[in-house]
């Protein structure tokens, strides 16, 4: 996955400069991708795949850190357990 999706990924919509490369990124400094999770020799041998694509386990990660910065009435506990359980329900699901 390119820097730049995932940029865009946890900037939102909404910012017309998310995922653009930085003025003062040069060739040689710009990296091509960013590698995410296992690698796949691994991942065929221990049959894992993963329940979240990397686009929900980003939005579900900024869910959380804007919440605790946002403050609010919402516990911070309560989202947590609230969005373990929805992993669970997707995980069951995916078998």
């Amino acid at each position: 996955m390119p820097v730049s999706t995932l940029v865009g990924l946890i900037a939102g919509p909404g910012r017309a400069d998310a995922g653009r490369p930085s003025p003062r990124a040069t060739r040689r400094t710009r990296p091509r991708s960013l590698r995410t999770g296992l690698d796949q020799g691994a991942a065929r041998a221990w049959a894992w795949q993963p329940v979240l694509a990397l686009k929900d386990t980003v939005g579900l990660t900024v869910a959380w850190y804007r919440a605790a910065v946002a403050g609010g009435d919402r516990s911070m506990y309560d989202l947590s357990v609230e969005q373990i359980r929805d992993y669970e329900k997707r995980a069951r699901l995916a078998r």
